[in-house]
């Protein structure tokens, strides 16, 4: 059987019954290649919780309330988790059926105890490949970042994130493959339209790398500078491969709601014809138009597809192009990453990683140390506390009308909030409400 903390979460009365498998219920194939093994495991194991349930798993089946028990009594000598047991349930049965089965780590099993026939239970195990890749992976990881904590240095999950998304644009796939290819440029400079080219994954574009190097740079791993005089985020635009399309022209025309005319989208395709891209406020610069039906007339050619968005971030003038450069502790991480990929090549690093599960699961007391550790430091990156609250939404929106002077709801998209926080800060009177032909933008309420 599979070696893993014994901590007892059997009930007593089913001590000594054999668990009999009657039928799996679900259970998809582990990828073949080394790279779709590497993006499925990057993804599903970044954070201790899923290492920690990862080696929790047997190789017969326990139920998602067997998980749950466990997983608390392997975190609670050293987190005071002020949830009730149900919690540790759904959150053992949403990983292994939201992450681990995706991938064929973990199979879905209807089993009944020898001598209870009658009592079915349905119960998770760890595959064949969870038990060859999953478990090693998860040691190794788990161990990394009990021994990042301890030393204070960059967490793998700050830099891998979450996994909101499904496919290639997952976070962790595309930042492995940023630092990966970064670090194999020895420390030279490259540039988010140069990685976006490079890299080729499908459904990624230049924001979506613009936005995940942001993080990383964030976080201390890379160095990345932007082109313009701006601070904080900002937007150029380039023109489509579609380039000029009567149809949609005259749909955008025809939806009053926003009131811009053909002219207004008229030259700003035509102020963006050969050009690479454009900041925004160059193209209001050259425009006749005011800079509030810019913005807005940019935000609808986007959105029909005619014009492509590239994000920047803060930092001097100097060319058109971002730089972007791996620091130490970027270099770092990606050897670090790069092992876990290694493991799907090399028996002998597989065989290292085993040796570290080994340690774990035979000692309880290393084993709650190492996992209560690791989630310690992880609890505060979590899910829940990375959403923002509804006063930093309304400071952010604040400052996004500070910069612009004027702001249509449209705009609040590139900040993924809601545009009925615009109504809000209008009843407090932070904001004003103008409207000009059938368009509607605000700004900031004069104090009297």
């Amino acid at each position: 059987m599979a070696e893993r903390p014994q901590f007892g979460s059997n009930q007593p009365e089913l001590e000594g019954q054999q668990r009999i498998v009657k039928d799996t219920v679900q259970c998809e194939e582990f990828p073949i290649s080394p790279e779709e093994r590497f993006d499925a495991v990057i993804s599903s194991l970044q954070t201790p919780p899923k290492q920690i349930l990862m080696l929790l798993l047997r190789d017969y089946p326990q139920t998602a309330w067997e998980l749950g028990l466990d997983f608390k009594d392997a975190i609670r000598e050293q987190i005071e988790w002020q949830t009730p047991d149900r919690t540790h349930l759904n959150r053992s049965l949403n990983y292994c059926q939201k992450t681990l089965i995706p991938i064929g780590m973990v199979a879905e099993e209807a089993f009944f105890y020898s001598g209870e026939i009658a009592r079915e239970s349905v119960g998770f195990s760890a595959t064949e490949a969870g038990q060859q890749y999953g478990k090693p992976i998860a040691a190794y990881l788990l161990t990394s970042a009990y021994q990042d904590a301890q030393s204070g240095r960059r967490y793998l999950w700050h830099a891998l994130g979450p996994t909101g998304s499904s496919g290639p644009s997952r976070a962790p796939i595309v930042r492995s493959r940023l630092l990966f290819s970064l670090a194999s440029q020895e420390g030279t400079t490259s540039s988010i339209v140069g990685l976006t080219e490079e890299l080729q994954i499908s459904q990624i574009d230049s924001n979506t790398i613009g936005d995940n190097l942001h993080v990383l740079h964030k976080h201390g791993l890379v160095n990345l500078e932007s082109v313009s005089g701006h601070k904080g985020k900002w937007t150029a635009y380039k023109r489509t491969e579609q380039g000029f399309d009567e149809e949609s022209i005259s749909r955008i025309v025809r939806d009053k709601k926003y009131g811009i005319s053909k002219g207004v989208l008229l030259s700003i395709l035509n102020t963006l014809e050969g050009e690479e891209f454009l900041d925004g406020q160059i193209i209001y610069e050259k425009s006749d138009y005011n800079e509030h039906n810019t913005y807005v007339a940019l935000g609808l050619l986007r959105r029909a597809g005619l014009v492509e968005p590239f994000m920047f971030y803060g930092g001097p003038h100097e060319s058109l192009r971002s730089k972007v450069k791996i620091t130490k502790d970027g270099m770092r991480l990606a050897q670090h990453i790069s092992k876990v990929y290694s493991a799907f090549i090399h028996e002998d690093v597989l065989n290292e990683m085993r040796s570290l599960e080994k340690g774990l699961v035979h000692n309880n007391s290393v084993f709650r140390t190492v996992a209560s550790t690791a989630v310690t430091e992880w609890l505060p990156y979590s899910k829940v506390k990375r959403t923002k609250s509804s006063a930093e939404n309304k400071q952010r929106i604040i400052n996004l009308v500070q910069d612009r002077g004027t702001i249509h709801p449209i705009d609040l998209q590139e900040l993924d909030i809601p545009d009925n926080y615009l109504t809000g800060l209008v009843k407090e009177g932070v904001l004003t409400r103008e409207k000009k032909g059938y368009a509607t933008f605000y700004r900031l309420a004069e104090i009297e």
